[in-house]
């Protein structure tokens, strides 16, 4: 392999120069960004190896330059603790991986061997014609709304590359339903999906449930154990809650994705990693590395991808079409619509807990059902009761949307631009729909309480 080494500091170029000879590499060096580039141009280089930090261009500046001239080379950036978070961005870019100084010869070494098998990978696919690396259009997700669709072409994007994708969002979001559409839509789809809770797991097993053991590795193990990291070889581990892992097997999980590898408990050999891991929590993680519940570290590995999934009530739009989902799931067949006035009660809560419990309130609403359509009998008591008071069951379409335009104007204290957002459409949009039905955003009070309007709590 031809690999340039890129560093305005001579020690770090030679130290590297002579780790990547020992591995049996020849490597060409350069102290600066311009000097980089004129040594691409004169040799046919496959990897950069390049410090975030030099004086005048700067390593994330000649991975532009580098991306735009020669999409085949690769690039790693160097990068001290400080400069993590400018190393997931060069990634977000283009650049393969990062490598965070200071750093011992055999994990430079490593990282070099897993690039020139990933080439190797490349170039047997091109030999093999075309492909797309996912299927358009197969998210499997639901929702038509604009944080959606940012969702989805994150999930595709991902989806297309190896590295570590963080999901973050509230309980009951559907951030388990993310993770296997990226599963699904990856070149890792005929591999396992395994996926584990870390909330679960007891703190005195999780290594070995993580990690696998050897047999007397605790007092009264018969067997070896093979370990969720073996068990998704050529598919993906999902960790749920990863946030729930302790500090010290979030070190040794920090060490799985750096090097690719991971020591059995109690085995004296080294296996290979060949997972990609996709985890997720609804932790505040900003919150949890100040109180030092979670690793920066880690947390910069894992949010190479990171996907915060909207709560419900920010995507109210979607609702409909989440209920049209949910019959064609649930209904059996039998049940497969849902009258306009349950429609819009639906649309009209907060849904504490997201889409699975909207999921089951639906459920529940469909083993009532005798009929074909879901009406408003079929909703929870109490939901009825707060209809019937008000009347609502009786008004039209165009009615309801006024109604409930009305009672987020409410909600919101009268601020237009939050109950947009709160439904899911732009300021100007909502100013339009108020001119039609007539109301002026300083009325939104006396006109709701004028329609006795039910705000379900």
């Amino acid at each position: 392999m031809s690999i340039l080494v890129v560093d305005d500091d001579p020690a770090m170029t030679e130290f590297c120069r002579l780790a990547l000879a020992d591995a049996g590499y020849d490597s060409l060096v350069a102290h600066s960004a311009g000097e980089a580039l004129s040594t691409i141009r004169r040799h046919d280089i496959e990897i950069v190896l390049s410090d975030v930090r030099m004086p005048g261009t700067s390593g994330l500046e000649l991975l532009r330059a580098i991306s735009s001239a020669r999409r085949d080379t690769d690039i790693v950036l160097m990068t001290g603790h400080a400069s993590i978070a400018a190393a997931v961005e060069a990634i977000r870019m283009g650049a393969l991986d990062y490598i965070e100084k200071p750093f011992p010869p055999r994990r430079l070494q490593s990282l070099i061997a897993r690039l020139l098998e990933k080439r190797e990978q490349r170039s047997r696919l091109r030999q093999k014609g075309p492909e797309s690396p996912f299927a358009e259009d197969r998210t499997g997700l639901v929702g038509d709304s604009a944080v959606m669709k940012e969702v989805m072409e994150t999930v595709r994007r991902a989806a297309a590359r190896h590295h570590p994708v963080l999901i973050t969002g509230e309980t009951g979001t559907g951030k388990e339903l993310i993770a296997r559409a990226i599963h699904q839509l990856s070149r890792r789809s005929t591999g396992p999906f395994v996926a584990v809770d870390c909330g679960a797991l007891s703190p005195g097993t999780i290594e070995s449930e993580l990690f696998g053991h050897v047999k007397g590795a605790y007092t009264g193990t018969v067997g070896d154990r093979t370990g969720l990291l073996r068990s998704s070889a050529g598919g993906t581990l999902f960790l749920d809650e990863v946030g729930e892992l302790p500090v010290s097997s979030q070190v040794k999980l920090l060490r799985v994705l750096q090097e690719q590898e991971f020591r059995p408990v109690g085995a004296d050999r080294i296996l290979p990693f060949e997972g990609r891991v996709i985890a997720a929590s609804n932790m505040d993680f900003e919150k949890g590395i100040a109180g030092d519940r979670f690793r920066a570290d880690l947390y910069f590995r894992l949010n190479v991808y990171g996907i915060a999934v909207p709560p419900l009530r920010a995507r109210r739009g979607d609702i409909p079409l989440l209920i049209q989902h949910m019959l064609a799931k649930h209904g059996e067949g039998r049940v497969s619509t849902a009258a306009s006035e349950v429609v819009q009660v639906l649309s009209s809560r907060d849904w504490p807990g997201n889409v699975r419990e909207l999921e089951n309130c639906l459920v529940r609403m469909i083993a009532n059902c005798d009929g074909a359509a879901l009406e408003v009998k079929h909703l929870p008591r109490e939901w009825r009761n707060a209809i019937s008071n008000r009347e609502m069951a009786g008004t039209s379409l165009r009615e309801a949307e006024r109604l409930v335009i009305l009672d987020e104007l409410d909600r919101a204290g009268g601020n237009v631009a939050l109950a947009a957002q709160r439904m899911d459409m732009s300021r100007a949009t909502l100013y339009r729909k108020l001119l039609s039905h007539g109301i002026r955003p300083g009325e939104h009070r006396r006109l709701a309480s004028r329609a006795q309007h039910p705000t379900v709590q």
